[in-house]
């Protein structure tokens, strides 16, 4: 009973980051053009939208602005999005929630949706969405003024899990740190083969025993404390196994900042030009 009444628990803390994530505060469409965005037919001029995902937007306004203003060199009108992919909604109630989610960023995202978070690509994907990971294009657009910024470091590369197949993803953020002058260091499992951090499936959140096992065998890897990745969650996992976890965006900024759900209300209240 005792482990049941703590499964439930757990799932409520789930359903309750959903409710908050899909509410009018965070399930926001930023356009570039506001009310220029009509065709003089009438029909909606849809997008591109930059879709930084939740985990990125509790890092921080700079954070997510940094990606943003790199993959505006590609598209000067690529708008930004403020929701959740629902990833989390699969993984409680048996995934009932999940669909209505769905539809609700379906019917805001029509155009192609530009994500860089791995879990954010699959979900929206498997959503039968039109998603293209940012990582390729991060490292075609690099900022040159970020040349070399850390000649001489030697940092480790996390790949999440949830990129194992995404090849690109892979040679695209190492390319990206090479250019920051950044010595890779690689895990024993990487790419293909590397090992989750603990928060696969919400494990961390549904069986926090569970997560941290998985996590304290990812660590156990480590020859250097300062880890990289390309998933903010993942980022987080490192920072709770000790290590000095950073997200590539925080790389270019040369600062961090502890995930909340204050600098996720942070982010979207500093945009402008807010449609639903």
């Amino acid at each position: 009973m005792k482990d049941k009444f703590k499964k439930y628990k757990n799932q409520l803390i789930v359903e309750n980051h959903q409710l908050i994530s899909f509410s009018p505060v965070f399930a926001k469409k930023i356009s570039k053009t506001r009310l220029d965005a009509m065709r003089g037919d009438g029909e909606q001029n849809e997008e591109n939208i930059f879709f930084p995902g939740c985990s990125l937007m509790s890092l921080g306004y700079d954070a997510v602005i940094e990606l943003y203003d790199i993959l505006l060199k590609m598209d000067p009108q690529m708008g930004i999005s403020g929701f959740c992919c629902g990833k989390p909604s699969k993984h409680i109630w048996e995934g009932k929630k999940l669909s209505k989610r769905t539809e609700k960023i379906k019917k805001n995202h029509k155009a192609k949706i530009y994500t860089a978070c791995p879990n954010c690509f699959k979900t929206l994907g498997d959503g039968g969405m039109d998603v293209v990971s940012i990582w390729p294009l991060i490292d075609e657009y690099f900022p040159q003024n970020k040349k070399n910024i850390y000649a001489g470091d030697h940092m480790m590369i996390h790949d999440p899990c949830t990129a194992r197949h995404n090849v690109l993803d892979h040679e695209a953020v190492r390319s990206i740190m090479n250019k920051l002058g950044i010595n890779v260091l690689e895990f024993e499992n990487n790419k293909k083969n590397t090992l989750c951090c603990g928060k696969m499936n919400m494990t961390m959140a549904l069986n926090p025993e569970k997560g941290m096992r998985i996590l304290e065998k990812r660590v156990s890897q480590c020859t250097s404390p300062k880890v990289v990745s390309y998933c903010a969650s993942c980022v987080h996992s490192f920072g709770m196994g000790g290590c000095q976890g950073m997200y590539v965006s925080e790389l270019f900024l040369k600062k961090k900042k502890k995930p909340s759900w204050a600098n996720r209300i942070r982010f979207v209240m500093k945009l402008p030009h807010i449609q639903d």
